[in-house]
């Protein structure tokens, strides 16, 4: 090994000495900055890169949650139409007593008594009770002729036992129905109630004929049913001189020609097939 002068050396710390602070510090953050890319070189992961990878490796990654029974917002809803709700009936106004009774006498010489029933409802159906269709057992005599009349457009009702009484008691069928039009009730309808109700359920019809649905006891009744047809009494503004000819019109729209009559402002029919009563004018 060569010597170095004594000379030279204490040249180089002198000079070391007067090194400004400045610089040192420069190299200092230098080596530090060169230090950390080193040390940030080591944990890339890279393996090309890394010279040295880390020896603590990431965990696996948490894997995404899967909903196996996820909640659909765009389910369409169900658009099938809902049957209808049936309509449901009025109750029936029950008419315990009848105030309005009139008598008169008609072209035959033959008492008429008119029972007249007023609701508040127009369109509600009336039940004429037992006690009230026996009063008018005892009021009328034999030959007179009872007719029971309801100021409404709804059903007309009254019990068969009490009716088959008044039709006895007179000898003539009772005349049972609403402001549309009545029929006459005789002793063959007020037995095929079997004890329960007649009900009469006139109705105008949109095309101007009139329906006029007839149950004893529950159950339709049809004037194929009943010996000689169901006689009706329709209010009417014309006189017969006016009329044409009157015709049930048959469901299959065929009309059959019926025996008809107006008196005093009332047109009688003897309907004897089932259909609508057509009255046509001249």
């Amino acid at each position: 090994m060569k010597k170095q002068p004594i000379t030279k050396l204490v040249a180089l710390a002198l000079a070391l000495t007067m090194l400004p602070a400045t610089a040192l510090a420069v190299a200092a953050d230098t080596n530090a900055a060169q230090g950390d890319s080193v040390n940030n070189a080591y944990y890339t992961n890279d393996p090309d890169t890394d010279p040295d990878p880390d020896p603590t490796p990431d965990p696996d990654p948490v894997p995404p949650i899967v909903d196996d029974d996820p909640i659909v917002d765009d389910v369409p809803a169900d658009t099938t139409p809902s049957t209808p709700a049936k309509p449901v009936e009025p109750d029936a106004v029950v008419v315990e007593t009848i105030d309005n009774v009139k008598t008169e006498t008609n072209e035959n010489g033959q008492t008429v008594v008119t029972a007249t029933i007023q609701v508040e409802d127009s369109t509600a159906p009336v039940a004429v009770s037992e006690a009230a269709v026996e009063a008018l057992v005892g009021q009328a005599k034999e030959g007179d002729v009872v007719a029971i009349v309801a100021e409404t457009t709804g059903a007309v009702s009254a019990p068969a036992a009490q009716l088959a009484k008044l039709i006895e008691t007179t000898g003539n069928p009772v005349s049972l129905g609403n402001s549309v039009a009545a029929v006459a009730v005789n002793a063959t309808l007020a037995e095929l109630a079997g004890g329960a109700e007649v009900k009469v359920e006139p109705v105008k019809n949109e095309d101007g004929t009139i329906s006029v649905p007839v149950t004893a006891g529950g159950k339709v009744i049809a004037p194929e049913d009943v010996p000689g047809g169901i006689d009706v009494e329709v209010p009417v503004q014309y006189t017969a001189g006016e009329v044409g000819g009157v015709n049930a019109v048959k469901a299959d729209s065929t009309e059959v020609e019926l025996t008809w009559s107006i008196t005093l402002g009332k047109l009688q029919v003897n309907l004897t097939v089932t259909g609508s009563i057509k009255v046509v004018l001249n």
